[in-house]
């Protein structure tokens, strides 16, 4: 089985499988933006109910916000480019 890699939230939203999983943390960070923006977000969400569930070389297991977000960093070199207004 090849990598896979989906970001999934304790909704009824449902996000594509991704090949990678940079693809999977821009699906999670762009919900978490935008969830941030409306102000529809809490800390208790952020983290405990979203997750990318990973498939990877016979891992399978859910990565949530946090570490997620310090992998991109530390693994694809990620910066997040705040928006000014």
């Amino acid at each position: 089985m090849s990598n896979t890699y989906r970001f999934e939230v304790t909704t009824t939203e449902k996000f594509p499988v991704r090949k990678t999983f940079m693809e999977a943390w821009d699906d999670m960070f762009q919900w978490v933006e935008k969830q941030l923006a409306s102000g529809g977000l809490s800390y208790q969400v952020l983290e405990t109910a979203i997750w990318i569930l990973i498939h990877d070389d016979g891992y399978i297991g859910p990565m949530y916000f946090y570490d997620a977000r310090d992998h991109a960093i530390d693994a694809y070199g990620w910066v997040h480019n705040k928006k000014k207004s």
